[in-house]
């Protein structure tokens, strides 16, 4: 397209950027204005279908002409599709890119340098959704890969004890990490790092890794593990810091700090309070846009509140307690924090279009009270008579008082509920047209009943099962027929559970007998050989519900000097009158004074009186220490 004659670009959204040097109408209202803001997403769409075009009037064109106004328009439908509701300029460029990208990558990566003539590329950014003046533009002219991480989340798969799938106390598990190339060009050795300052949280492997190459508009997860060792406690909110680095990207460095808890256990039906942060949702959401109005949000990490919306059409929906048993002689007292703001209007007069209210019941729901009847609320306006289900009622409207931070209430009901069993409900009103932000609950509170109705977290109490940990020992060197023995009493079972010791050989030739030992300690002789052979044996440890298993080498070496001794009683081989001579405690063959061998009648015998010598020399091994 011929910038002389339409040059506009990103910028010209904004409310006091310079108008392009080219011909304008008369219009002399704030570049920000739909009717003037949206003339730039025209253009960079003409952008697009012209690149489109031109393919058809290549010498051997993918489409021709008509079809490449269809594919505009199949990718424009496509990508309006998925857009999220009131979306930025770069989100609504992302989602047409997407849609694009997933019929033909040849046409997407023509739109998306089309966008980029317009100021739209890659490294963009756009001014924030509810922004007024559309200022906070950032020009992109180039296509390239761009860094986001898009969540940061922590769970116990690895070596969780309870498999609740909160990481607590003496576990392994992961921190999974969602990072995204949000540009168009691709993303290869993006660098991923984690770090926390929480004491007795450690990354066993290692706290960084090496991403795959990520194509364009494309996410993937990174996961590296992570442990918290027994000094941990209490219920802790564990901060972690995540940095992705990439010299090639828009910003060669990201990095999102975010907090979560560990080392708890989410009960259901275990408090009074409902803090929100349990995921047991004990509230159901009534009313025919109940779920789409109400719901569990994160207010920052480790808080989260219940929201209603105030939506922009006629809805009358609830968010209503379960049975609240009430005990016999007591006040019924409820408590939360919260803060609203619900349409309104001022013009001349004010008008509250929107609004909420507390209702109770004692029969099941059949029939509900305002909740003004037994105690003040704190309503601050009247619903305007019109299509609002809550029409000339006295009700939440307009803000609260502290807006956006919350307000405390607290009603006392009296004495009225008491040996009742009943329900409260929060209710939201809305008419047919405009929305507002709406009204966020927390941490409400019943005094005066019997039961338990929500869920809480509480600090994690249960003992961590683990599985012991086998140790056998370090690889040996023997000679033919030298005793062996297998020392496993380094083995360990942090539970301080029993362990059983079973020793087998995996590996090697000949295949030798053993004998065991309860406390881990198996012996044999080895065998005579000419040449060295290479035995292998396997430790197993069983705690009873859990095993673990090591390996150790023995390697067997021909006995030194083998054939200058001979075989016969006054063989020379060695000398039992020389002190510190090497040999056993045996009689030689032919009763003279050389070394000599265990033979085949002796050697079980004699296995089982050194086994017994090393078992009174050597210290009893106490199951379950390290």
């Amino acid at each position: 397209m011929d910038f002389a004659k339409n040059a506009l670009t990103f910028k010209h959204i904004s409310d006091g950027a310079d108008p392009p040097p080219c011909p304008l109408n008369g219009w002399s209202g704030d570049l920000s204005e739909a009717h003037s803001s949206g003339p730039i997403w025209t253009t960079m769409l003409f952008e697009g279908l012209i690149s489109l075009l031109k393919q058809s009037e290549l010498s051997n064109p993918p489409y021709s002409f008509e079809q490449a106004k269809r594919r505009m328009g199949d990718y424009l439908l496509a990508g309006m599709v998925l857009q999220p509701t009131d979306p930025t300029f770069t989100e609504a460029r992302d989602a047409t890119l997407a849609a694009t990208l997933a019929a033909d990558p040849a046409d997407a990566l023509l739109l998306a340098d089309a966008f980029a003539r317009r100021g739209l590329g890659s490294c963009a950014v756009s001014p924030a959704r509810n922004s007024v003046d559309l200022t906070g533009v950032v020009e992109s002219f180039e296509l390239k890969p761009k860094l986001e991480i898009v969540g940061v989340g922590v769970t116990d798969a690895g070596g969780s004890c309870d498999g609740d799938g909160y990481l607590d106390r003496n576990e392994t598990g992961k921190v999974i990490i969602g990072v995204r190339n949000a540009g168009f060009g691709p993303l290869n050795g993006a660098q991923v790092t984690v770090a926390t300052t929480l004491p007795g949280v450690t990354f066993p492997n290692g706290d960084s890794l090496t991403l795959p190459p990520l194509p364009s508009l494309w996410a993937d997860t990174a996961e590296i593990d992570i442990a918290v060792d027994e000094s941990v406690t209490t219920m802790e909110l564990m901060a972690l810091e995540v940095t992705v680095t990439s010299s090639a990207a828009c910003e060669t460095e990201v990095v999102v700090q975010d907090a979560g808890r560990i080392n708890f256990d989410d009960i259901a039906e275990s408090s009074t309070t409902d803090t929100v942060e349990s995921t047991h949702e004990a509230w159901t959401k009534t009313g025919e846009a109940g779920s789409e109005v109400w719901e569990r949000v994160r207010l920052e990490p480790g808080s989260w509140a219940w929201q209603g919306k105030d939506i922009a059409a006629w809805s009358d929906t609830h968010l209503e307690s379960p049975d609240l048993m009430v005990g016999p002689g007591n006040d019924l007292v409820i408590g939360f924090e919260h803060a609203y703001e619900f349409e309104w209007d001022f013009d001349g007069t004010m008008t509250h279009w929107d609004g909420a209210v507390i209702e109770i019941t004692e029969d099941g729901g059949a029939t509900w009270t305002d909740i003004s009847a037994y105690a003040d609320p704190g309503y601050n306006g009247t619903v305007v008579d019109g299509t609002n289900p809550l029409a000339n009622q006295l009700a939440y409207v307009r803000q609260n008082p502290s807006w956006p931070a919350m307000d405390a209430v607290v009603l006392n009901l009296g004495a009225g509920f008491a040996n009742k069993t009943v329900r409260i409900r929060f209710r939201i009103g809305t008419d047919d047209y405009v929305g507002a932000p709406g009204w966020t609950i927390d941490n409400i509170a019943l005094q005066g009943i019997n039961n338990l109705p929500f869920g809480a977290l509480w600090a994690d109490t249960g003992t961590c099962q683990q599985a012991p940990v086998a140790d056998a020992g370090p690889d040996q060197a023997v000679e033919s027929a030298e005793a062996v023995i297998l020392d496993g009493t380094s083995s360990k079972d942090l539970n301080d559970d029993e362990l059983l010791f079973t020793w087998s050989q995996v590996g090697g030739s000949p295949t030798v007998t053993m004998v065991q030992s309860a406390e881990g300690v198996a012996m044999f002789g080895a065998p005579e050989v000419d040449e060295d052979v290479v035995l292998t044996f396997e430790l197993e440890v069983h705690d009873g519900l859990a095993s673990d298993t090591d390996e150790l080498e023995v390697l067997v070496q021909p006995t030194a000097g083998t054939g200058g001794g001979g075989t016969g009683g006054t063989g020379t081989g060695g000398n039992c009158d020389v002190p510190g001579a090497d040999c056993p405690l045996l009689t030689p063959a032919g009763g003279g004074c050389g070394c000599a061998t265990m033979g085949p009648a002796s050697r079980g015998a004699e296995l089982w009186l050194l086994l017994g010598l090393g078992l009174l020399l050597r210290r009893r091994i106490r199951r379950g220490q390290a």
